[in-house]
């Protein structure tokens, strides 16, 4: 995807700068609607490709040096750095599989206190994503009304098959988010 998104961003820069050749090198040789716009900005053609070259460049420089300096722009603005909201991603996702395993174990269990912690987890891990985008917030919420795939192991109670399958969906777009936030 970043190969395709660069070819892109490429090919319009190369075709703004052909477009910029093809300027008339006076102002004079501007249509008139064109003229009194730029006449006051740009009388020669030289210095608009000189200002485009400058802005492209500064342009390239950020694109290069953003995700080196994202980390101390976040420190100053007093976020966290992404890596370390990862790192926090990665602790609830071992905590998640840890309370999934209690209930996917065969001892009796109280599921309104596991219902409670699930929530509890569910609530920490959307207040962590809030850090991180929209997209992966919505993506990790989206569980209204799911009816997920019953596994072979048939429990008798439906209240806790249901929950497994709720953290067994959670923990799997978790990892997914992990995956896509590291990329």
């Amino acid at each position: 995807m970043w190969l395709l998104t660069s070819f892109w961003r490429t090919l319009v820069a190369a075709t703004v700068l052909l477009g910029l050749l093809y300027i008339p090198s006076d102002i004079k040789g501007l249509p008139n609607a064109l003229r009194a716009p730029l006449g006051f900005l740009v009388t020669h053609k030289e210095t608009l490709i000189l200002l485009y070259a400058l802005a492209l460049t500064l342009w390239i420089a950020w694109r290069d040096a953003r995700p080196h300096l994202k980390p101390r722009i976040a420190t100053v603005l007093g976020r966290q750095p992404r890596s370390e909201v990862i790192g926090k991603l990665d602790d609830y996702l071992a905590e998640g599989v840890a309370l999934r395993n209690i209930v996917m174990s065969g001892e009796p269990i109280d599921l309104g206190t596991e219902n409670a912690q699930f929530r509890d987890w569910d609530a920490a891990v959307t207040q962590l994503l809030r850090r991180l985008s929209l997209r992966e917030r919505s993506y990790f919420r989206t569980l209204d009304r799911f009816e997920g795939q019953h596994s072979a192991r048939q429990t008798p109670d439906p209240g806790r098959s249901h929950l497994e399958m709720m953290w067994n969906e959670k923990l799997r777009r978790l990892r997914e988010i992990i995956a896509r936030v590291q990329e």
